[in-house]
């Protein structure tokens, strides 16, 4: 980051190996690391208003995170940031994974359903660095929609 200080990247990528480094180190880590992880996002879309990337990290911070008072967890912010992320970027199926699991943690079994099955049905983009990333979201994806078969 202190070489390219305004690239959107940098941020997400010192956001990313900081919440990894957190769930290394166990439950107590990744709570205290939440709020710099987030801002590290915060950071990176204000770079790039249009970075889904970030937007889609942002809105799994709120997702994942516990509500008040043990942190700033908010599904209604995270549905809004997944939204914001898939208008930029409608063709990253982990997005509609993203829609999944926030549905499915809510309960939710229809809603979670459907973009499970979204997400079933978008092609892999293949000719990217990301492709790796979409194969095991579309794995994802299907265990989901299978376990909600029953719902």
């Amino acid at each position: 980051v202190r070489l390219i200080p305004r690239e959107p990247f940098a941020h997400m990528w010192v956001g990313v190996l900081l919440s990894s480094w957190a769930m290394e180190k166990g439950l107590i880590n990744v709570l205290t690391k939440l709020s710099a992880i987030r801002k590290n996002f915060e950071k990176a879309v204000s770079l790039d208003p249009k970075f889904s990337w970030g937007h889609r990290l942002i809105g799994r911070c709120y997702r994942d995170a516990p509500g008040w008072p043990l942190s700033y967890g908010d599904m209604d912010k995270a549905f809004a940031y997944f939204s914001k992320a898939r208008e930029f970027n409608p063709q990253d199926l982990r997005i509609y994974l993203d829609m999944a699991i926030a549905y499915h943690k809510i309960k939710k079994w229809a809603e979670a359903k459907k973009w499970a099955k979204k997400a079933l049905d978008m092609p892999i983009i293949t000719d990217s660095d990301i492709a790796a990333e979409h194969r095991e979201a579309k794995e994802h994806a299907k265990e989901i929609f299978n376990i909600l078969k029953s719902k």
